[in-house]
């Protein structure tokens, strides 16, 4: 009898730490075109007298509804021509680079960016900084970035995960405790 006790309440405190880390909800999949035609989102990191200006963006903020207060994750992936580094905003503020590679490098690009939301409407935007090189030598190695890339693809994965609330970890630790003190009763 001890043993299925045990056993029971193995079993529900299991069950709590499971809803209390739930699985990421998806809350965007899109297949973007950053292009030397659009401007720059504000606070991109190269300065204007870069060779193309403040160019490269993904047509301006791309608005979302987080679900509920949580952590939101941005996934940006180069789709095509390797060599575009991105740099990724949420609510305009920069969140950083994706992979630094060469024109023709052996991978694309690729980052994760995460941040904590509340819930409601919030936007992220991309912009492609070797779009301000077009024609001219990149930055990152290659040699000179051709007119071919602009646009250029990306991929852009937005999820959002639930934070699990302290009542849930305290309920955890005091089922746990519980149980702890039963099993030693149920000894002596």
């Amino acid at each position: 009898m001890k043993l299925a006790t045990f056993y029971l309440t193995l079993a529900l405190a299991l069950v709590l730490a499971g809803n209390a880390a739930a699985a990421p909800v998806t809350i965007f999949s899109n297949n973007d075109q950053a292009s030397a035609s659009n401007p720059a989102p504000a606070g991109s990191t190269w300065p204007a007298g870069t060779p193309g200006g403040l160019v490269g963006g993904i047509g301006g903020p791309v608005s979302f509804t987080m679900p509920f207060s949580g952590m939101f994750t941005l996934t940006v992936t180069d789709c095509c021509l390797v060599g575009d580094v991105y740099q990724a905003f949420i609510d305009g503020v920069s969140q950083g680079f994706t992979s630094i590679v060469p024109l023709n490098g052996p991978t694309n690009s690729s980052g994760t960016f995460s941040e904590f939301l509340s819930a409601g409407l919030h936007t992220y935007d991309i912009n492609d900084t070797v779009l301000t090189y077009l024609n001219n030598t990149d930055p990152f190695g290659g040699g000179t970035v051709p007119g071919s890339f602009s646009p250029a693809g990306l991929s852009d994965v937005g999820t959002a995960s639930a934070v699990p609330e302290p009542g849930t970890f305290g309920l955890l630790g005091i089922g746990l405790l519980g149980t702890a003190a039963f099993m030693r009763r149920r000894k002596a």
